[in-house]
């Protein structure tokens, strides 16, 4: 008898349709866009950094809260809803604001 695939030696079934990669990988298949994705969080990063020193104002983050302190002001800016793409969201609400 040949030898058999690891989603068989696994024990792993088929879904509807077959599809084993689905029942076998789990987490990220792509390691490429994982990284694509952490450089880009970085930029966004980068870019908030340049945002708020051309505005002389800082940033507070507190659990998923993120505020904006800008002299005496201190106002809610976002709260994160995906915390993998903090910065992102952060750049968005910071540039609607400037």
């Amino acid at each position: 008898m040949p030898p058999q695939p690891a989603y068989r030696q696994a024990g792993a079934k088929p879904t509807v349709g077959g599809n084993f990669r689905q029942t076998v990988m789990k987490g990220r298949s792509s390691v490429y866009k994982a990284l694509w994705t952490h450089t880009r969080e970085a930029q966004y990063h980068k870019n908030c950094d340049e945002l708020l020193l051309g505005t002389n104002s800082e940033l507070i983050i507190k659990g998923n809260e993120v505020y904006l302190k800008s002299q005496n002001q201190k106002i809610l800016l976002c709260e994160i809803q995906k915390p993998g793409s903090m910065w992102y969201e952060i750049w968005l609400n910071l540039k609607s604001v400037e």
